[in-house]
């Protein structure tokens, strides 16, 4: 199931498919089959000239040197395993396959979305992750001349407390660091990401 707003679904130029993470092993977490299986129903209504489906690695996995194949391929490989022969017309599926992070899924997808001027872009992921308003921050920074509808999928089970606290904590530490920041000024947006990451494995350590 899928919420959005409705007056945007009939003519969005754009699908980002945004990572979770992926396992050791290579297996799609459950979100990121979800994700992937919420964008396929969804490309076969709205018709968008691109599909991406993002995510190489979590960062904490870059961290532990876990060399899992990338997210953004394994949710392409499943989505055409779901289209099997018969994929929508005029649309392109691609994958981007080194992000570590939500802000890089954004700043690494957005050659491949060939967005131009007053262009719509889905933002599709779930619930949780949408909560606290840290992908609509971040797309705010990343494609300030973009219309972002944000695609909400649910999540099969209830998020766990400590799930929620987490994306809090997350999302108020983005906003801190993203402060001061021009927005669709990619490079100091990543700067920003680097100095937040490398923060986080102090405090974590």
């Amino acid at each position: 199931m899928i919420a959005g707003p409705s007056e945007y679904l009939d003519h969005i130029d754009a699908l980002l498919v945004l990572g979770r993470g992926i396992e050791s092993d290579g297996t799609l977490s459950e979100t990121g089959f979800e994700r992937t299986k919420a964008a396929v129903g969804l490309t076969r209504v709205v018709l968008p000239k691109i599909v991406v489906f993002s995510g190489g690695r979590s960062w904490r996995q870059a961290r532990a040197g876990v060399l899992p194949p990338s997210e953004g391929g394994a949710m392409l490989r499943y989505a055409q395993q779901l289209m099997g022969n018969h994929p929508p017309k005029g649309v392109e599926f691609l994958a981007e396959e080194m992000s570590e992070s939500t802000v890089a899924n954004m700043v690494a997808s957005k050659p491949l979305l060939q967005l131009g001027a007053h262009a719509t872009l889905g933002l599709m992921s779930d619930r949780l992750h949408f909560s606290q308003g840290r992908p609509q921050f971040l797309a705010s920074r990343v494609f300030p001349d973009t219309t972002v509808v944000p695609l909400i999928v649910e999540n099969s089970h209830p998020p766990s407390a400590d799930d929620i606290a987490e994306e809090r904590h997350a999302t108020l530490a983005t906003m801190l660091a993203m402060t001061g920041v021009n927005r669709g000024n990619d490079r100091a947006i990543m700067r920003r990401q680097r100095v937040l990451e490398r923060l986080n494995r102090h405090l974590r350590r």
